[in-house]
């Protein structure tokens, strides 16, 4: 029977900058690489394997977006954003396919930041999010950095984000007034 080829290495070297707590360091280093367009992780600039560090040994939600497709690269807090319907299968995949549901809305922010390297602050915009066969509504708050190169070219994004959708649901009740803000389920249908 042939073995079939998948998109992780069994062997598995982490190499100094994929090293920290959680799995996202194995899983990163344990993706094959070198039939993505990033290519091997040994050809990686250093300006990326930094950013990659940064977010790996950050407990904060945060993904970075590299080159003009933004290839997808997060760390073991953002786990609870995406969910279980979009990780792992989100590793190495343009952001505008990871987040197809809300790019209308990120899709400015990004572009200002490749093209301009403006950087941006999203604080408490409401997002259906698609983690599975439904969208939540959700509320974060989320900003877009711009990381540049060793030639101090702008060649990618760092994306903190913070769920705030209780803070939404608590204060209104704080003031004894209905809350607004509730989050709730749709289904998707194909």
């Amino acid at each position: 029977m042939p073995v079939r080829e998948t998109a992780y290495k069994d062997d598995l070297t982490i190499p100094s900058f994929l090293q920290a707590a959680g799995g996202m360091g194995a899983q990163i280093a344990r993706f094959r690489w070198e039939w993505h367009p990033l290519g091997p992780l040994e050809l990686w600039p250093q300006s990326l394997k930094t950013a990659v560090s940064l977010i790996l040994n950050s407990r904060h939600p945060m993904w970075v977006g590299w080159g003009r497709q933004m290839w997808f690269l997060y760390n073991d807090a953002y786990l609870n954003v995406l969910g279980l319907a979009k990780h792992p299968g989100a590793l190495g995949r343009p952001a505008s396919d990871v987040w197809a549901e809300i790019w209308d809305v990120c899709r400015p922010l990004a572009n200002n930041v490749l093209l301009y390297g403006e950087a941006s602050l999203v604080d408490d915009v409401r997002l259906f999010l698609n983690r599975g066969d439904f969208l939540e509504e959700t509320f974060y708050s989320f900003s877009f950095s711009p990381i540049r190169d060793e030639r101090g070219e702008v060649a990618g994004l760092l994306c903190p984000s913070n769920d705030v959708t209780a803070r939404g649901i608590r204060i209104p009740h704080a003031f004894g007034l209905p809350s607004q803000r509730v989050a709730t389920s749709f289904s998707v249908t194909a």
